[in-house]
């Protein structure tokens, strides 16, 4: 899952870790400005908005639904499941 480590019940940014563990130094780079707009608060789905360039539109939006719902976990495996790897 890409949002959320397994058995966790809200979004921390702490739990953003894949910006430590890709070998691609531009994604590392977008990846912890997210996880940093996630610490001043703003919303996942804003925060990928700012990196259109990198995350799909479909994604962002999927994102902004599953916060609006409450089901932000699904959405993830959603979007990992139709956007595939990086």
């Amino acid at each position: 899952m890409l949002w959320k480590r397994p058995g966790s019940r809200s979004l921390n940014p702490g739990d953003f870790w894949l910006a430590e563990q890709t070998e691609n130094s531009a994604l590392a780079k977008v990846l912890a400005a997210v996880r940093n707009d996630l610490d001043t608060g703003l919303s996942l789905s804003a925060a990928l908005s700012k990196h259109d360039n990198v995350f799909p539109p479909l994604m962002i939006k999927m994102v902004r639904v599953g916060e609006v719902e409450g089901f932000l976990d699904g959405v993830s495996i959603s979007a990992a499941e139709h956007m595939g790897p990086w």
